[in-house]
């Protein structure tokens, strides 16, 4: 597992409809739905050997838990870390993003990083 830090800027939307994230990997734009995201907790689904503490770790967040199961807070309050595959040829790429309703009716999303793996799970 590689885990590499993408510090990106916040940005802030009205609905989750239509809402968009934009990177690049590796020279490719990727365009990710906010809808599509899924929580850190389920990343072992795609990749069994990636651990959600440890990307919390490496990005300096704080993980709780409520009701014995952990919450990955993200970059700002109301956030919670979340993660999409970006890429899956001869390696796993997945996208970690901070998201969350950071006011009543406002929601907010970053870039934190690129995890990659050769093991994964289709």
């Amino acid at each position: 597992m590689d885990i590499v830090r993408r510090d990106g800027e916040v940005v802030t939307f009205e609905s989750q409809d239509g809402a968009v994230l934009s990177i690049e990997v590796d020279g490719r734009p990727y365009r990710i739905a906010f809808p599509n995201l899924k929580p850190l907790t389920e990343i072992r689904d795609h990749a069994p050997d990636i651990n959600p503490d440890e990307i919390a770790a490496v990005l300096g967040y704080s993980v709780t838990s409520f009701d014995g199961d952990p919450i990955y807070h993200g970059r700002m309050d109301g956030s919670e870390l979340s993660y999409e595959v970006v890429d899956a040829e001869d390696e796993v790429t997945m996208l970690v993003a901070s998201f969350g309703e950071v006011q009543p009716g406002r929601y907010a999303a970053t870039t934190e990083a690129l995890v990659r793996t050769s093991s994964c799970r289709f």
